[in-house]
């Protein structure tokens, strides 16, 4: 079982998860090759509900008061929602990079507040 914490998605990407800055983008295929495939591991006893696959340039400026430079980078990040079939838990795995990683970065934990909490609320 994978140790449940919670976590800042937002958080994971502005420190650069999996280390350092580099590209995480996923090679595509040209027009005459076969489409490539990635593999990613769902942990055991765990049913996916849905799955969504983001990407984006990241700029990242650096320097001194003699000059800045900026690098891109391309980052992606694959969020797999699933519930736990033994106790309904409601988790998101992500998985920010999958060429050199194929289980989850990180785990989120999706807690229902309670019916007084969403009425104290409004």
């Amino acid at each position: 079982m994978i140790a449940r914490s919670p976590f800042v998605l937002l958080a994971c990407l502005l420190a650069g998860c999996g280390g350092g800055y580099q590209t995480t983008l996923l090679p595509t295929a040209e027009p005459n090759e076969l489409a490539y495939q990635y593999r990613v591991e769902i942990p055991d006893g765990y049913e996916v509900r849905s799955v969504d696959y983001d990407a984006a340039l990241v700029g990242l400026a650096s320097g001194d008061s003699s000059g800045t430079s900026t690098s891109v980078s391309g980052r992606s990040v694959l969020s797999v929602y699933a519930v736990e079939r033994e106790t309904g838990d409601e988790v998101v795995f992500v998985y920010d990079d999958i060429l050199a990683r194929r289980t989850p970065t990180a785990l989120i934990l999706l807690e229902r507040a309670a019916p007084e909490a969403r009425a104290e609320r409004r």
